[in-house]
């Protein structure tokens, strides 16, 4: 039981990170990695510059990768 709580409070905490970087971005972050979250990216790298953006992805996949 104590696992299934700690699952559904990151899972809250993950999301709210989430809709936070939405705010901060003003601009609608799909999740995944598909080529909506590659064309996100792009657009973000464009419009904030690849530092400020860094801050927010993991750096070792492959849509970063491909878009850097």
């Amino acid at each position: 039981p104590s696992v299934a709580v700690a699952s559904v409070l990151a899972r809250d905490a993950f999301l709210k990170e989430w809709k936070h970087m939405e705010i901060v971005f003003s601009y609608p972050i799909p999740k995944g990695a598909s080529g909506l979250v590659d064309n996100a990216f792009g657009v973000l790298k464009n419009r904030y510059g690849e530092g400020e953006v860094s801050k927010y992805v993991k750096k070792f996949f492959s849509n970063y990768k491909k878009r850097s």
